[in-house]
């Protein structure tokens, strides 16, 4: 097992251009109490309509959006595998590996449903209430390693399907560009009874492609990225000075985020804008009751 600590000290280096680890992981880790209810990290781990966290979390897709033939490629994912495989020095403008990074000690030169699987689980539970990377969350109850084998499940159903392929090519073309290839994928998974009945339909959407029911209709045509070349979400960097509770979250801003992220935050900022008139009346108001009673 590995405390939060010791993933903490892991992305402590990573530059502050990638807020989403430095804010939320490593902050946010000071603040244990308040994960579990902390409305920002909430987004990352379920969609509106779900009443609890469930394995396809937002966190797994480009801009938060509910597109299957896309699972696992958003911009967080690969950058946590790119730092799994190459290390922190691999990401920023002047990048490179580390030599003594997992992906040089064990010749790791691309992505397997197993590395890829591992990153999604670990995006999950970086944002998760959890403390310890445990096979099962003391907090949560999420079982951690049945999430990994379902994310495995997913990615070797159908190996064949154009979905999966690309899901492959990414981070092949992002985590291992020039990088020689060595022995492909494992189809070999375990069964995950707990969540077999969404599993079979997700195999059955990225096996023939029917992702008809994904589009979102905000964005008219529906398209994504699929290469995240252009997919970035700023997340709230939280003020070390400021940790105490809820009410320090600063002013949060998503490019290109979800609507509900989106509408949240909307709702953010007017409760802020309602606040300050009430707070600023209630100090007039006792610094007037103070000068009355002096005055008396």
């Amino acid at each position: 097992m590995y405390s939060r600590a010791v993933t903490a000290a892991l992305f402590d280096s990573i530059p502050e251009k990638i807020p989403f680890l430095v804010g939320l992981h490593r902050v946010q880790a000071l603040r244990e109490r308040y994960r579990s209810k902390d409305k920002v990290l909430l987004v990352f781990l379920r969609f509106p309509e779900d009443n609890k966290s469930k394995p396809f979390a937002p966190i797994l897709f480009p801009q938060g959006k509910k597109r299957l033939e896309y699972i696992f490629t958003s911009q967080i994912v690969l950058e946590i595998h790119r730092v799994m495989v190459h290390g922190q020095s691999s990401l920023g403008e002047n990048s490179k590996p580390d030599p003594k990074a997992n992906g040089t000690k064990y010749g790791i030169s691309e992505a397997t449903d197993h590395s890829i699987a591992l990153a999604g689980t670990l995006a999950r539970f970086l944002v998760s209430a959890d403390k310890l990377w445990a096979s099962k969350g003391a907090i949560t109850e999420i079982n951690w390693e049945d999430n990994y084998r379902t994310y495995r499940k997913l990615l070797t159903s159908n190996p064949d399907a154009p979905s999966i392929k690309n899901i492959f090519r990414t981070f092949n073309k992002h985590v291992f560009a020039g990088v020689p290839k060595t022995a492909g994928n494992t189809n070999e998974v375990d069964e995950d009874d707990d969540v077999e009945d969404e599993i079979n339909a997700a195999m059955h959407r990225l096996a023939f492609g029917d992702f008809d029911d994904n589009r979102d209709e905000s964005d008219g045509n529906g398209e994504v990225l699929g290469d995240n070349s252009n997919v970035h979400i700023d997340v709230p960097v939280r003020d070390r000075q400021s940790i105490a509770g809820p009410s320090h979250l600063r002013q949060v801003r998503f490019a290109d985020g979800p609507p509900h992220i989106q509408e949240y935050i909307a709702d953010q900022d007017e409760d802020t804008d309602d606040e300050r008139p009430r707070r600023s009346s209630r100090r007039a108001g006792s610094q007037a009751n103070g000068r009355g009673k002096g005055m008396a």
